[in-house]
């Protein structure tokens, strides 16, 4: 096995009587003559009984000097008999050049039996080359016959751009099969190899009454994959496996974080459960609190100057409400951070290692705890890509049940001060934020476990092709779907007009939140009731806190428009759209054209509205959709080459990974410029204080010498007092 040589890399043999029982021959290669078996000229006899032959190489290299790559199982140049009896010749290797199997040049009789087997790989036609002919020759004064054999076997292989799943393959002396090409199909590359998907590309064969034929779809990302030595076509990238790359191997969990897939024994780390809640409770003491972090980094930076502080504050807005301005750019904030993890395609997993925090920022925003440590991602052994789906949104519900818990302790430690509970509606307002802020999570769960493709005459979960669809969870989602994520947008959108109206009261608002399609079917009746009826009712009460969260940031209605105070559905209602596009849409590159469309449609009718009150907040929104705009741009190209199959190589993934940087940079922007400006604050604040002891010693200086002043005449009076 794996032997080389000049005329023959295994065995030579010159005249003579050579019998070979039982023998394997893999993966000998010669340069001249042949690989494995050379029988030279001469009238040598050679037998071959239960023998195999096999190649699964292409080439053999010795001392990196010389490559050897003659695959020829038996070359013969030997007039003698030669017989095969229960022998094998089979070649492994997809090499698309045609190369000799068995080549008699010079023969004399040829004997194989029926048990003997000459087979191609996949792919490759077993063609026969049958050139033995009679030599009449003279001896003794009289003419004798001979009988010249001369028989090539050789396999060739589809041309470029078709292929076949047909093996050539002879038993005994004739050729039995025909292999019938079929052009490459989409996602597939019928070039180098005689089939191999292409990246993300991931085939299965199809039934028919024709030749065998296969079919290619995309799979999730980072799901599929050939390894650089695999010729299959339906390779998985690390450590999958299964229908469309779906499961993890045996031994391997699946991580939260990665479509990657970890080994079992590794699966124990739980910090992920203490970061995500001191995430999450770090969140819900902001929300409870609202401190204003702009008004204060803008007193602390601009201390010296009150009439600049005082500009910050009108610029800003904090002089009608403090908090609207923080809430319109906490909006911005999130939306811009979970719309971007939608849009990107690909890994800068690569390019986040130099910025490691940024990782942790987008996950933030998306209610996961994201750090470089991969390990971090795999908590429990038994992680399924469904389950993973249900751990990631139960961040949102850890969250709310968090708001509870503060609660409880809030009203435990009044009770004990003998001071009255907090006020519930403020928690229960905290706790509709969360869910807005948190929907875009929510939703993409309960869309990505129902986003199903066919296969063959099956329908299979996406992100787990080894799961048919519909199961009964299933039937669950899909009822979660048409009660809550569909009507949540409905309720806002009319629930912000009739709490402006005060037709409803605030706890009605919240109870609609949680449960929107009932509402809206209860407000529908009372809607046409009330027509009927003609009654005027008084307007209600509503709580502060709950207009503050869905009011505050936008515009009320004036002499000139309506205003934007259902400006909150808008936002629910672009990530609704987004998520859409992305859960069902299969094909990349036609999802990516319809986010980018959907994104510069959302920038031009954010530019025609400006819903929010502050200025600064409009500019800073439209400066954020802008951006998103160009980062559904730039994936698009990314999604266009994933979609045709084709890696880009060297000098143009330069471009690439430039454009890569544009979006790091965005993403990097909001940490950024809130480090800058705790950074000046920190700054303004040193030099505050060192100002401060600058004036302290010098009014110190200033007593001093005054001291020095007063005691002077004193003296020069005592003196004179003396001389007297």
């Amino acid at each position: 096995m794996e032997n080389a040589g000049l005329a023959a890399g295994a065995v030579y043999i010159s005249n003579g009587f050579t019998k070979f029982q039982r023998c394997t021959f893999r993966d000998n290669f010669g340069i001249h003559q042949t690989g494995h078996v050379y029988s030279a000229y001469g009238t040598g006899r050679v037998d071959f009984e239960d023998c195999s032959f096999s190649r699964t190489k292409k080439s053999i290299a010795v001392f990196n000097i010389s490559t050897f790559n003659k695959p020829t199982f038996l070359y013969s140049e030997s007039g003698g008999p030669l017989k095969l009896k229960n022998t094998t010749m089979i070649s492994l290797h997809p090499d698309r050049n045609s190369y000799s199997m068995l080549d008699i040049s010079s023969g004399g009789f040829v004997d194989m039996d029926e048990t003997s087997k000459i087979q191609c790989n996949e792919g490759q036609q077993l063609l026969l080359e049958n050139y033995t002919h009679i030599v009449y020759t003279e001896k003794n004064n009289s003419f004798c016959r001979l009988n010249i054999t001369v028989l090539r076997y050789f396999c060739r292989s589809c041309s470029p751009g078709y292929y076949s799943l047909q093996k050539g393959i002879s038993r005994g002396i004739v050729v039995n099969s025909t292999v019938v090409c079929l052009p490459c199909p989409f996602g597939a590359n019928c070039t180098q190899r005689n089939i191999a998907a292409n990246p993300n590309f991931w085939g299965y064969a199809v039934s028919s009454s024709g030749p065998p034929s296969l079919k290619f779809i995309a799979c999730p990302e980072h799901y599929c994959g050939p390894s650089t030595d695999s010729a299959d076509y339906n390779s998985c990238h690390g450590n999958r496996n299964g229908t469309l790359c779906g499961q993890c191997a045996e031994g391997f969990t699946e991580t939260l974080f990665s479509a990657e897939c970890c080994k079992s024994t590794k699966c124990n780390n739980y910090s992920v459960w203490i970061l995500t809640i001191l995430l999450t409770v770090a969140l819900v003491l902001y929300l409870l609190i609202k401190p204003p972090i702009l008004n204060f980094l803008g007193t602390h930076i601009l201390w010296f100057n009150r009439r600049g502080e005082n500009q910050l504050r009108d610029d800003s807005g904090l002089h009608e409400n403090r908090n609207h301005s923080d809430s319109g750019y906490m909006k911005i904030t999130f939306y811009f951070y979970q719309a971007a993890e939608l849009l990107m395609v690909g890994s800068i997993e690569g390019l986040l290692q130099n910025i490691p925090f940024i990782y942790f920022v987008i996950g933030a925003f998306n209610f996961q705890v994201r750090t470089i440590n991969r390990g971090i991602g795999c908590p429990f052994v038994g992680l399924t890509a469904v389950t993973k789906q249900l751990v990631l949104s139960s961040t949102v519900f850890v969250t709310m049940a968090n708001v509870v818990i503060i609660y409880g302790v809030h009203s435990v430690i009044n009770i004990l001060r003998g001071k009255e509970k907090p006020p519930l509606i403020h928690y229960m307002a905290v706790i509709m934020e969360v869910l807005l802020l948190g929907y875009e999570r929510l939703a993409e769960t309960s869309l990505e476990l129902m986003h199903c493709i066919s296969i063959g005459s099956g329908k299979w979960l996406f992100i787990d092709a080894n799961v048919p669809c519909m199961q009964w969870w299933q039937y669950i989602l899909l009822a979660y779907i048409v009660v809550f994520v569909v009507p949540f947008i409905i309720v806002l959108y009319c629930g912000s007009s009739k709490l402006y109206r005060a037709s409803i009261t605030a706890s009605e608002f919240l109870a609609a939140c949680m449960f929107p399609l009932p509402f809206l079917i209860y407000w529908f009746v009372k809607e046409m009731l009330k027509k009927r009826r003609e009654e005027s009712t008084s307007p209600l009460v509503v709580n502060k806190d709950v207009l503050e969260i869905l009011h505050g940031p936008f515009r009320p209605p004036n002499n000139e428009d309506k205003g934007t105070l259902y400006w909150e559905s808008v936002l629910i209602g672009r990530r609704f759209i987004l998520l859409a596009c992305q859960s069902f849409i299969a094909n990349l590159m036609l999802r990516m054209v319809s986010m980018a469309a959907a994104c510069l449609l959302m920038t031009i009718h954010h530019v025609l509205k400006s819903p929010y009150r502050d200025p600064t907040a409009n500019k800073a929104e439209t400066l954020s959709l802008s951006a998103l705009s160009i980062i559904a741009v730039i994936n698009l190209t990314k999604a266009t080459l994933i979609s045709f199959g084709i890696t880009i190589v060297a000098p143009n993934i330069s471009y690439l990974e430039t454009l890569e940087w544009f979006e790091i940079c965005a993403l990097a922007f909001i940490p950024a410029l809130v480090s800058v400006l705790v950074t000046f604050a920190i700054l303004s604040q040193l030099v505050r204080v060192v100002v401060f002891l600058i004036k302290q010693c010098h009014r110190c200086w200033w007593q001093f010498r005054s001291l020095d002043q007063l005691r002077e005449p004193l003296l020069d009076i005592a003196e004179q007092n003396n001389d007297a």
